[in-house]
């Protein structure tokens, strides 16, 4: 299969943006799945009425959109191309999707999403002369900015100074609404309610579920939090619980989340670096847990959310595996995961700050808090009593990255803890205070100056 670029590493991309104030541009290749050699011994049936030599079978020369390696072989035949026209240029083994190239006065990055290329250059002529090079080879479209475009569904609006960006799925939403008849509805403060009891369905129960598509709606709702809307992101992930089991009460709850995007149409994620030395690579953590929160199976939530120079970069929010016996055991379990999140940051950071010219020189200790002083000084010290004899090896995982010195852990205010907003359903207090801190804001009104050198 032909791998494709997460979310993540497109929201590092944006990152690099504000922070260094480069350009953004994007470009789309035509036919790409057809410009690359078959690799492997494929057959094609061939429609009725067509023989090949008295056979209704044929072999295929070319890769052709709908086989198996056809995804796979243009994205091998794309590296190799880009590699010996740019010998400069490293794929990242974080992730192959991304490309970066840095030399003195220079700064690339490229991020390739099956046939959609998004390259951010501090020089609009090297992107020029690159987009010239590969044309050449393969046949591709002009975009011009990233600014004020769709990329992978995604809204993309730059400020002039290129020192914010602001991502939004408004369009998305808006057909959403139309699709499930909510265009009118009134809005919601917060997308779930903070009392809600919603058991799973039993083979006593009737109603209209049957006829809601309540799969497609959660699906919808999961791309858009993942995405540009992490909001919601807890909300959409506990009602995802009931796919198969879902009442009234769990459509009427989905409903609800449709009601807060219709009151929230113009927010999105917005990205202003906060930084005075971006040589110096910043990175921050929260974690929090909501113990025994699900009261199906008694298990408890794990939220986390990373940044990077404060930059919304990434988030956690999930039901733990196991049943944590105090909410120590259940805030450990949620420290392992955001320091999962961050170490797999840091495994990104630290390959780019290793190659000759990069922007980015060191790497500051990274900080990962947590409002539980208990999860706090387990993590910190190789304790065995009978309170944490039972924990699974895998959650001590944060006491290595510690003993490495590769993260410090901070006690946070629960109040202040922006983590918690992937727990549990808030007061609207609360969760516009964290939703603040998260970056999803109101859209600012850029204006591109097409004439800014």
């Amino acid at each position: 299969f032909s791998p494709s670029a997460s979310n993540i590493i497109f929201r590092l991309l944006i990152t690099f943006m504000v922070t260094y104030q480069l350009f953004a541009f994007c470009f789309d290749v035509t036919s790409a799945f057809l410009n690359s050699a078959v690799k492997y011994t494929n057959y094609v049936f061939l429609p009725d009425g067509f023989l090949y030599n008295g056979s209704r079978y044929g072999l295929m020369l070319k890769n052709i959109y709908g086989t198996r390696d056809a995804a796979r072989g243009w994205y091998e035949d794309q590296h190799i191309f880009l590699t010996r026209s740019y010998p400069t240029l490293v794929r990242s083994n974080v992730d192959p999707c991304l490309y970066f190239l840095f030399e003195t006065s220079l700064i690339v990055f490229i991020i390739v999403t099956v046939d959609d290329y998004a390259v951010v250059t501090s020089s609009k002529s090297w992107y020029t002369q690159f987009l010239a090079t590969y044309s050449k080879q393969y046949a591709s479209k002009d975009l011009g900015r990233l600014s004020l475009r769709l990329y992978s569904g995604i809204l993309v609006n730059i400020s002039p100074s290129r020192s914010e960006c602001f991502l939004s799925q408004e369009r998305e939403i808006r057909e959403l609404l139309q699709r499930f008849n909510m265009s009118d509805c009134n809005p919601a403060r917060t997308p779930m309610v903070t009392d809600l009891s919603a058991p799973p369905r039993t083979p006593a129960d009737t109603g209209d579920w049957i006829k809601f598509d309540y799969p497609s709606l959660i699906g919808s709702l999961l791309w858009i939090a993942r995405m540009t809307r992490p909001d919601i992101l807890f909300s959409v992930i506990f009602l995802s619980a009931f796919m198969k089991t879902y009442t009234d009460l769990h459509i009427g709850a989905a409903k609800r989340i449709l009601r807060y995007l219709k009151g929230t149409l113009t927010y999105g994620q917005l990205y202003a670096p906060n930084t005075s030395h971006p040589s110096t690579v910043t990175i921050a953590s929260m974690s929090d847990a909501d113990w025994g929160g699900d009261t199906i199976t008694r298990r408890s939530t794990s939220g986390a959310i990373t940044k990077l120079y404060d930059c919304y970069i990434s988030s956690t929010c999930r039901r733990q595996d196991v049943i944590a016996l105090s909410t120590t055991e259940a805030e450990l379990i949620a420290l392992t995961e955001a320091a999962k999140d961050v170490k797999a940051l840091l495994n990104f950071m630290k390959e780019i700050t290793q190659v000759e010219f990069s922007p980015f020189t060191e790497i500051a200790r990274t900080t990962i808090s947590t409002d539980n002083i208990a999860a706090q000084f387990i993590a910190n010290n190789r304790v065995f009593n009978n309170r944490t004899r039972h924990i699974d090896i895998r959650y001590m995982f944060i006491r290595d990255l510690m003993e490495q010195e590769t993260i410090n852990l901070d006690r946070v205010e629960s109040s202040n803890n922006t983590a918690d907003i992937f727990t549990k359903a808030l007061p609207f207090e609360a969760f516009n205070i964290h939703r603040r801190n998260l970056g999803v804001a109101q859209r600012p009104d850029f204006v591109i100056d097409d004439t800014e050198e």
